[in-house]
């Protein structure tokens, strides 16, 4: 093997030539702070579960049946709505509505979400995701082991990306800038992350907001993804680190007892005065590969040992998994950053990214969808139950279900109106936000009509384009991550922290935040996005 294909091996399987200083440095800090004397300061995070391929999120959050359809439903009050859009539902769902693509009882199928003075929403969940409901209600699921200590999840109602704030008469007059390649994954997967859908951007949302922090000279931040390189962690002055079983290869080819004739010849390589060469460009990756190396020893040096069990006993699952893994990753780093040095405090800030799919479903909607559904009610079920467990041991600092807010992304909703046993590319979806700082029990947002254009054009709350249920948004993606991110910095420390955290620069985050601040906004109304988070 020669150096040439070392390096782009190399970069391939971990992407350490991709870990600038910056990021690097913020590890090293958190491993200064690590080795202090415990003290107050201040640590949140966000973990973004990106559901590729396109989430069928009218068969997860649907309106809620006629009538009590069970003993499942007892015990909770209607409020006399919801019969209508449930017909309207069930007409427009055809063979693929949640209760005809399960055998058993309707009560079984559609589980009930109850808000904060115990009655039913309008909207009800699908059945095979308890665990949510239980976060949803703050209510144990003594069967699942997932047992919330308030009510600490909620949905976000019909988000999409835009350019501008729009409506369905618009969008079919084309009198206003739309985002480009509408229903496209890759397009709509990469608008998602950077928030810029009316052109391309080579850093993402979450990029762009550690920039801010870079620049106000804070290097207690990181940015972790579980699937690579991605544009939402990708900033001007820091890019995410790969936390894959590359990354642990590199760690155990340099420093542990065996590849000992790979680790000699990669030392040779790396110690050859000339390596970098003269050209600026290799010299620049050469030394972006050093630090690349040290910092993954750094990272393994924090991150040791392996992740709790399990608490939910249910089987292993890839995405349970994978957040598991990220809760035992925020032990370590939370550890580190909420400890004291001789000159004050650090505040800490982290963003995860993971990802889950297929959710693609033109066909066999009735299985693939339900079981994808069961394996993240599983992952968000698993998650919580691990913050919590931390937030019980006292031999950890106290808060963590608070300091950390998990939610759903995915390249668009899926159409109403099937396509025999599946349904086709949308625009607006519904998404999941989990957390002990979500003011949950809560439905988010404005929760379309089951109305096509079938139904007439001339009703504004028709929110149908193309005549089969693909809804305009009417929440933009910037408005979602904005109001993410605000919680996530809110309460920062620090000499350089207030201006931002009080002020945050948004046109610079988010592009097209002057233009759809506003919309739909009515912070009065307590379900208003303003309140989603405490």
């Amino acid at each position: 093997m020669n150096r040439r294909d070392f390096l782009h091996r190399s970069a391939g399987l971990t992407g350490l030539g991709a870990a600038p200083l910056s990021t690097w440095m913020s590890l090293r800090g958190l491993s200064e702070l690590a080795a202090a004397d415990a003290g107050a300061s201040d640590y949140r995070a966000l973990v973004c579960i990106f559901l590729t391929g396109g989430n069928d999120c009218f068969n997860m959050l649907l309106p809620r049946p006629n009538a009590d359809p069970s003993d499942n439903w007892s015990g909770a009050t209607a409020d006399g709505g919801g019969e209508a859009e449930w017909n309207a539902y069930c007409a427009k769902r055809g063979s693929v509505r949640v209760g005809a693509i399960h055998r058993g009882a309707l009560g079984e199928a559609v589980l009930p979400l109850l808000d904060v003075k115990g009655a039913l929403h309008h909207q009800a969940l699908h059945g095979r995701m308890p665990r949510l409901q239980a976060l949803f209600n703050g209510t144990p699921d003594k069967r699942h082991n997932v047992l919330p200590t308030g009510r600490h999840a909620a949905f976000v109602c019909n988000v999409g990306t835009v350019v501008e704030p729009v409506t369905a008469a618009e969008v079919r007059a084309r009198s206003k800038i739309l985002p480009q390649h509408l229903q496209s994954h890759a397009n709509q997967i990469e608008q998602w992350q950077t928030c810029f859908p009316q052109g391309a951007s080579g850093t993402g949302w979450a990029g762009r907001l550690m920039d801010e922090l870079h620049a106000a000279q804070s290097h207690r931040y990181s940015l972790i993804s579980l699937d690579g390189a991605n544009l939402a962690l990708t900033g001007v002055h820091g890019r995410a680190f790969a936390d894959t079983n590359g990354a642990d290869m590199v760690n155990r080819m340099t420093r542990g007892s065996v590849y000992q004739s790979r680790r000699a010849l990669l030392q040779r390589m790396l110690d050859e005065p000339a390596a970098g060469g003269d050209h600026l460009l290799t010299q620049a990756y050469w030394k972006s590969l050093h630090d690349g190396i040290a910092f993954t020893h750094e990272y393994a040096r924090l991150v040791t040992s392996e992740p709790a069990p399990m608490i939910t006993q249910q089987p292993t699952q890839g995405l349970a998994d994978s957040l598991r893994r990220i809760a035992h990753i925020i032990k370590h780093m939370r550890t580190g950053a909420l400890r004291q040095n001789r000159s004050g405090t650090f505040p800490m800030r982290q963003i995860f990214f993971v990802s889950y799919g297929t959710w693609d479903h033109h066909n066999g909607l009735a299985d693939s969808h339900t079981r994808n559904l069961q394996v993240l009610d599983t992952a968000l079920g698993e998650f919580y139950m691990q913050l919590r467990a931390q937030n019980d041991d006292r031999d950890l600092p106290p808060g963590t279900l608070q300091d950390v807010t998990a939610f759903t992304a995915s390249d668009f909703g899926r159409a109403l109106v099937p396509n025999g046993d599946g349904s086709d590319h949308a625009w607006g979806g519904h998404q999941i936000v989990l957390g002990g700082a979500v003011n949950g029990g809560q439905i988010y947002g404005r929760y379309p009509q089951m109305k096509i254009m079938a139904d007439g054009t001339d009703d504004p709350a028709n929110l149908d384009i193309y005549g089969n249920g693909v809804m305009v948004p009417t929440l933009s993606v910037d408005q979602y991550m904005q109001r993410l991110g605000t919680w996530f910095l809110k309460g920062t420390a620090g000499e350089s922290w207030p201006a931002i955290a009080s002020s945050p620069p948004w046109s610079r985050i988010l592009p097209n935040w002057p233009a759809v601040h506003g919309w739909n906004s009515h912070p009065a109304d307590p379900h208003d996005l303003h309140h989603l988070l405490g």
